[in-house]
Parts: C-alpha cells; structure tokens; sequence
C-alpha cells in the first residue's frame, strides 16, 4: 500500500495537505485527481478485506498513535470489542501485533529521514513515555536506540538493524 507521509515525523497527510503537496511537483489537476482516486480506490480495496487489513488502514489514517486505542478501532468498524478480537484471532493476529507493525514502519521512516531524538519519535509513535520507546526499540532491534542512533548518523548498517 502506498503511503503518504508528511516528511518529518511520519504522520499521514490529509488530502487537502496532499492536493498542496502535489501541486508543489507541477502536476496538473487531472493528475493531482488520478492520484488522489488511486489513494482511495487502494484505501477502499483494503476495506474489502479482513479485518487485518482494515485495523491497518486506521492505524495509518491517525495522526496519533497513542489515540488510536482498540475500542476506537472497534468503533471505528462498528463492532463490539469482543467481535473484533474473534475476527483478528481468527487471522491469526491481534491489535497489538498490529499495533507494533505501525509503530516500526514510522520508527523507519523517522530515523531513515533523519529524525534522531528519541523524544520526539517516542511521541509520533504513541509512547506515553521515552523510556517505553526505547525498551521497544531494543526488544524489536537488539540494539540500544543509543547504538542505532550513532549508525544512523555515519550511515552505516542502519537498514540491518530496522530490518529492511
């Protein structure tokens, strides 16, 4: 799925924030508008799927990560909790695991665009607190977030240690 970030911290544009964004690349409107419907048509075929998928496309649409809580999502579906934890169970997966996926691609992103506070990072992936980020970091990584930092900065070996 194609993902449209604004550049620093990762966090979805709304298509008003994308129309301007576009406009910067001279594009014409007839292409601004093929773009924006191949967005959509590519949201809507997620929605057409398991709820895997649907979990993943509201994730990607909020902002804020610590606001996009599990009863919002079954909200958000219009399902009770209950219904939406058999329907991911039976996908072999849960909120969390899906949760963590978000988290890692905008940890990514952020660090691949240079974006090297922990602070800040911590708050574009919904951390209450820095220090859970960096327990996550390492636990996903292996690393400290101190180590990968230093990597990023001379470009070394980064893509190894965010698995991509």
């Amino acid at each position: 799925m194609t993902q449209i970030y604004s550049c620093k911290d990762q966090i979805p544009m709304s298509y008003k924030a994308i129309i301007e964004h576009l406009k910067t690349d001279n594009l014409s409107i007839e292409e601004i508008d093929s773009i924006l419907n191949h967005i959509h048509l590519i949201q809507s075929r997620a929605f057409k799927r398991g709820t895997t998928s649907k979990a993943r496309v509201f994730l990607k649409q909020n902002k804020h990560l610590d606001e996009a809580s599990y009863p919002a999502l079954a909200r958000h579906l219009n399902m009770s909790e209950r219904t939406l934890y058999r329907r991911l169970e039976k996908e072999n997966t849960s909120f969390r695991e899906i949760l963590e996926e978000e988290r890692k691609s905008r940890c990514r992103f952020c660090i691949k665009n240079g974006v090297l506070s922990g602070t800040e990072i911590s708050e574009a992936l919904g951390f209450s607190e820095p220090s859970y980020f960096y327990k996550f970091f390492k636990k996903w990584t292996g690393k400290s977030f101190r180590e990968a930092k230093l990597l990023a900065i001379n470009d070394r070996e980064i893509g190894k240690i965010l698995h991509t």
